[in-house]
């Protein structure tokens, strides 16, 4: 059980989460394209790519924030007593954990980590989504001079295959951006009652440490 301790309110979320990350990335960088020109849209690329996976980012954590908390509160708040056994924690799960979260610490207590988690995986989602195009590129480019094959040349299943190849290796290269920020979050879920903005928590935690 301890494993699985949160795992309603991370698949909804994050659900939620790629839904809208993917689904506006296509959205703005297609309007950002139009915007711009499509002279622009092609020589400046990589800000193409940073603008739209940004704005697509920024709305889709507004979707995940509130489960994104529910879970860190079930899964850290009170858990050493849960471990001994003397206790439920903070709520068994998605249903009974987001009832207490609202009626605790309300819209504010449900969006309290949000800053943080804009500082997450704003900069994961623009590295991620630049470093993907710019190797599927790359991998099109290669077989284009060494094979003779362009994009379109490939069937829908050797293109899956080269995304596959793309996606896995720009996580590779992204994957050291979001612990700080991912600590960050988890310190701010465990402490609703630290004084101050939410800039001042991250300065005191950052300067200072978790004291609990």
């Amino acid at each position: 059980a301890g494993l699985t301790r949160g795992w309603a309110p991370t698949l909804l979320g994050y659900s939620l989460q790629g839904l809208g990350k993917f689904g506006l990335y296509e959205v703005f960088k297609y309007q950002f394209a139009n915007i711009i020109g499509e002279e622009n849209a092609v020589k400046y690329k990589p800000l193409l790519y940073m603008s739209a996976s940004a704005s697509a980012e920024f709305f889709a954590d507004i979707l995940l924030c509130p489960w994104e908390t529910v879970k860190l509160k079930v899964q850290t708040v009170d858990i050493e007593p849960w471990l001994k056994g003397e206790s439920r924690g903070f709520a068994n799960g998605l249903v009974d954990g987001t009832a207490k979260l609202s009626a605790q610490e309300g819209i504010g207590g449900m969006y309290q980590i949000l800053g943080a988690l804009w500082a997450r995986q704003i900069p994961y989602t623009v590295i991620k989504f630049v470093a993907f195009e710019a190797i599927i590129e790359q991998i099109y480019k290669f077989t284009e001079e060494s094979w003779g094959r362009n994009k379109a040349s490939f069937n829908k299943t050797e293109q899956l295959g080269w995304t596959f190849v793309a996606g896995y290796s720009a996580g590779v290269v992204c994957g050291a951006v979001s612990p700080p920020a991912d600590t960050m979050a988890s310190l701010l879920s465990k402490n609703p009652d630290m004084p101050g903005s939410a800039l001042q928590k991250v300065s005191t935690l950052y300067n200072h440490g978790y004291q609990g």
